[in-house]
């Protein structure tokens, strides 16, 4: 009876370990997805869309969040490697806030917009960033693209309200 006592204990404990572990890398992710730098330029192109494809399915605002999610590409370029930001430019200051993405497979948008030669599947991106890291305002949104590239920000032409 000791025996099973003991081999249950550290099953259990094994478990907890596993468990514990687990939230805190979840935490971790969490985290950094959550990340927003600031920081100010004198002076930066902001060119038109150009060849940029680009869409926001949803911007949602949940009270302490605020979120972003689309895709984004560079029209005719296969996509292999993906990065690229949200970037909100204060409306009255020249003060910039970049919040991160994670990748989201897009079928959809090689299927709306691809060839045979041409694979946009890595064009999706999510943004999440808590409003409590961004002052209040309105804010004109851009999209930073890394794609085997320097990073460029595109405007969007939309604004968000925080």
């Amino acid at each position: 009876m000791m025996k099973k006592n003991c081999t249950l204990r550290w099953i259990f404990l094994e478990l907890f370990g596993v468990i514990f572990l687990s939230v805190l890398i979840c935490w971790a992710v969490y985290k950094d997805v959550s990340k927003v730098e600031s920081f100010q330029t004198d002076v930066q192109a902001f060119p038109a869309k150009d060849n940029l494809l680009f869409a926001f399915d949803t911007v949602e605002d949940n009270g302490t969040d605020v979120s972003l999610q689309g895709w984004a590409c560079m029209e005719g370029s296969t996509i292999g490697y993906f990065d690229c930001a949200i970037v909100l430019k204060k409306a009255d200051a020249d003060t910039y806030y970049r919040i991160p993405t994670t990748m989201v497979e897009r079928k959809d948008v090689t299927a709306a917009f691809g060839s045979d030669e041409v694979n946009y599947d890595h064009a999706g991106f999510f943004a999440r960033a808590e409003k409590r890291k961004i002052p209040a305002g309105e804010y004109e949104i851009y999209i930073e693209y890394n794609a085997y590239t320097n990073p460029v920000l595109y405007s969007t032409d939309q604004t968000i309200t925080l």
